[in-house]
């Protein structure tokens, strides 16, 4: 039992960084399309231009 530990550790890391780099994908896509929500919900910055 104690010589399946390291391969299944290895497997258990390995699921672990792959959902680690999906959620942070995950979490950057939400967090750009919140701030295109805010910035279309916005109202209209008058004068900003000038």
């Amino acid at each position: 039992m104690t010589a399946r530990l390291p391969p299944i550790a290895a497997a258990i890391a390995e699921i672990v960084a792959v959902e680690e780099t999906r959620l942070r994908l995950l979490l950057q896509s939400l967090d750009a399309t919140l701030h295109l929500v805010i910035e279309l919900l916005s109202p209209p910055q008058y004068g900003a231009a000038y």
